[in-house]
């Protein structure tokens, strides 16, 4: 796939909506991307359908973008059951420990999983 092309990230989150259904275990999905989407509705959906699931979906941005999309899914998508979405724009990552770049990518990464992964843990105990 060239960089500036489109794609689809819908059929991959449907894979992980379909394993966490099989497997009922907390799944976290990490997809990279260009910010180009064929069709940013269907994410949208495929997004908040799978807010349904202990699925939390990390969104790599490389490249230079458009990333405005992939930030209002990450911020305004208040249909969700919780923040499944995290962007972030590699690109961007602050670089300040020179010792551990790669855990400062981490860090940005992974920094909302444990909040959204506690309030759906809590969810599914009152289900239970």
């Amino acid at each position: 796939m060239e960089l500036n092309s489109s794609a689809s990230f819908v059929p991959v989150i449907n894979e992980a909506v379909k394993a966490a259904k099989k497997t009922r275990r907390y799944h976290i999905l990490i997809i990279i991307s260009n910010g180009h989407i064929d069709d940013p509705e269907m994410a949208r959906r495929a997004i908040v359908e799978a807010s349904k699931y202990p699925i939390s979906i990390v969104m790599v941005g490389v490249g230079d973008g458009p990333w405005n999309i992939l930030r209002e899914f990450d911020d305004q998508l208040p249909e969700r059951r919780f923040d499944n979405f995290q962007f972030v724009n590699f690109n961007t990552i602050p670089r300040s420990n020179l010792n551990n770049p790669d855990g400062g990518f981490a860090m940005q990464a992974l920094m909302e999983i444990p909040g959204p992964f506690l309030i759906l843990i809590s969810q599914l105990k009152s289900v239970v």
